[in-house]
């Protein structure tokens, strides 16, 4: 038994460490493309004591969590500055990823009372690379996740009773409206857990069939408006925000970086291509089909509604954002947990070994599974401890820029280098028009970044016109101006998204004429 603590423990530490490390990047630099806006809103809410977010595109919940605890900060005297207000936002998210991880072992362990799967399970969800990458920005898509196994721990402690207690699935479901109010689409466990509710029910008659998901129902709409009152108090824009929210993922001329035609297999690349491993994704698809010929519990089969729905919801969606899947990460470590100790046993079953020794290779085994998901995780956390590509550039230009030239950059804020003072600049739609345009409109350098182009070379079906428009000022940019740097690092170990470390950013001059081309070649890294 204390052995199980310690490598609980040890999981849990291990969570941690993958999520905390690098946790400081970029600063003061914003590198996130929503890290700023959110922080932003919590800061003006503590700054005029106006408590309506007036955007509705997201809840509110996490807005206010972060606004909290950098109040909190403020008065214990570690927060002096927008940058450590955002930290603060930072360190929020870990905590809630590391405590995700365990209460998915807990949910894991009061289910299938298995040492090695419980354990196992931990392992995955604290290695997977989604999970870890996102873990370090203050946002909310790790925060609704965690809120969600919250609400499913509640699930797991009523299934073990004999007399389910109502308080309990009143509990799940402020636990269900926590998530929702901090990631709308969440809201697809709660019809989920309310059939499941009723049918965990049945045996005990019609009333506690009745009285269970309705529970839940006022458990989730309480949570819900006490976090998020202006759904209420400002309901017209409330709706316009909802609104506005279902163009935006709809949207036929989003970036082609998060729009596609087939994103019911797009979805399933980006999971095996890295943000949660294809050896993981493997162990998972094996451990689905055992647990449907194996357990045949129909109560576990409804669980797995929601992330089956909620897979299908976003695979229908025009846009695909990579942060969208976070909520199916704790789903998919169970299933690899239970694919890797069926196999794992499977091969030991020849030697009839004990209990004890069993469990151990089981986990061993397990160890090996997740070793790519932590390599790649560990290898983001380093590339998130060195300095950024934009960091680097953005020294380039305060050094070599002249005061009062004119610069045009990628409309994609976080992806360009901060700009000197003195020196003009516009974010334009890069790379929707030519040379001959910057130069009419007076701009002595160009800076592309990948973030604004990456998704033309890797997806060249999805805008061929604006691939060729990219494609024709590549050339004009090698015959026509002067590349005078170029700052390019180490790539994370996932398919391209708008939110990873060390885009390729290039610096030309439009006339030419590098700056202080006397110094030498343009430093490259």
């Amino acid at each position: 038994m204390r052995a199980n603590r310690y490598l609980t423990g040890a999981v849990i530490l291990l969570a941690a460490a993958l999520r905390l490390a690098g946790i400081d990047f970029g600063l003061p630099l914003r590198l996130h493309p929503d890290e700023p806006h959110l922080v932003g809103l919590a800061q003006r809410m503590l700054g005029t004591g106006d408590l309506n977010p007036h955007f509705f595109h997201w809840p509110a919940l996490q807005i206010y969590l972060v606004a909290a605890s950098g109040r909190l900060g403020t008065l214990a005297g570690w927060v002096e500055s927008r940058t450590d207000f955002l930290l603060t936002g930072r360190i929020l998210s870990a905590a809630m990823g590391t405590a995700t991880v365990a209460f998915t072992m807990a949910i894991a362990d009061r289910i299938w009372r298995d040492r090695a799967i419980s354990l196992l399970t931990g392992v995955f969800i604290a290695t997977a690379l989604l999970h870890v990458r996102c873990s370090h920005y203050a946002t909310i898509d790790v925060a609704a996740t965690f809120w969600l196994t919250f609400g499913l721990w509640w699930v797991a402690v009523n299934r073990e009773r004999d007399e389910p207690v109502l308080l309990a699935y009143f509990a799940a479901g402020l636990a269900f409206g926590l998530a929702v109010a901090s990631k709308y689409n969440t809201v697809l466990i709660i019809p989920v857990v309310m059939v499941w509710s009723a049918y965990w029910s049945r045996s005990r008659g019609f009333l506690p069939v009745v009285l269970a998901p309705t529970s839940i129902v006022i458990g989730a709409v309480i949570a819900f408006v006490a976090t998020n009152p202006y759904s209420l108090l400002d309901a017209e824009r409330f709706a316009s925000g909802l609104s506005d929210l279902m163009r935006h993922y709809n949207d036929p001329i989003a970036h082609p970086r998060n729009q596609g035609d087939s994103n019911l297999s797009f979805n399933l690349y980006t999971l095996f291509a890295g943000e949660y491993g294809g050896l993981a994704l493997s162990m998972a698809a094996v451990g689905l089909g055992v647990l449907i010929a194996r357990e045949r519990r129909l109560d576990l089969y409804l669980l797995a509604g929601f992330p089956l729905l909620t897979y299908l919801y976003l695979s229908f969606q025009m846009a695909n954002f990579a942060r969208n899947l976070i909520p199916l990460i704790p789903f998919l470590a169970v299933a690899s947990a239970h694919g890797t100790a069926f196999l794992a046993r499977s091969a030991l079953s020849l030697g009839h070994p004990g209990k004890r020794i069993r469990d151990s290779v089981v986990f061993g085994v397990g160890l090996l599974a997740c070793l790519p998901g932590l390599v790649a995780s560990a290898h983001f956390d380093a590339l998130l401890i060195a300095k950024d590509t934009r960091e680097t550039a953005s020294e380039w230009l305060a050094q070599h820029l002249p005061t009062g030239s004119r610069v045009a950059l990628g409309a994609e804020y976080w992806a360009n280098p901060t700009i000197p003072h003195g020196v003009r600049s516009a974010k334009l739609g890069l790379p929707n028009h030519p040379l001959a345009y910057y130069r009419a409109e007076g701009f002595d350098y160009l800076i592309m970044n990948s973030i604004s182009y990456d998704a033309y070379v890797e997806y060249p079906d999805r805008r061929p016109e604006e691939r060729e428009a990219y494609a024709q000022l590549e050339r004009e940019l090698a015959s026509e101006a002067r590349l005078c740097a170029e700052f390019e690092g180490p790539r994370a170990r996932a398919p391209i998204n708008d939110e990873l470390p060390n885009p390729r950013i290039r610096i030309f001059a439009l006339n030419g004429t590098c700056p202080d081309a006397d110094l030498g070649p343009p430093p490259t890294r």
